[in-house]
């Protein structure tokens, strides 16, 4: 059986490897659309804040394996971004000026917090949707 278990509203833990095998591949994309919906935004927060490389190196991908990687997670391919990291922090960062020995203080672009804030309610119900749904199916 698999365990589904809401604590408030603002999270919702689900153990998606009790799930059946054959409802996994029925669930995977409704779970990767929840994922979609945050990352799109962070896309578009990225790219209104001037970098072309992070929205192309964003991804999405969903995991019914057990341990700490289960479910569905948003990254960024460092190799295809490597200024990523800085750029979801809040606190401004310092760094060189290429060909001098001058530094400055750069403010962040900020995409992932609020991305996720500002869609988090929106990808939650993508994924208590596909949730009931395979337990509908499975009973």
């Amino acid at each position: 059986m698999f365990t589904v278990d809401v604590e408030g509203t603002d999270r919702v833990l689900i153990r998606l490897s009790d799930f059946p095998r054959e409802l996994r591949s029925e669930m995977r994309p409704a779970l990767l659309q929840g994922g979609r919906v945050i990352a799109t935004e962070m896309r578009r927060r990225a790219m209104a804040g001037g970098s072309s490389r992070i929205p192309e190196a964003l991804y999405v991908r969903a995991s019914f394996a057990v341990g700490p990687r289960q479910g569905v997670s948003i990254g960024v391919d460092h190799r295809r971004a490597p200024h990523a990291y800085v750029h979801a922090k809040t606190r401004p960062f310092r760094h060189p000026v290429h060909g001098t020995d001058r530094w400055v203080t750069q403010t962040p672009i900020n995409y992932w917090q609020p991305s996720i804030v500002a869609k988090a309610g929106e990808a939650r119900r993508h994924v208590i949707a596909a949730v009931e749904a395979a337990a509908r199916r499975s009973a």
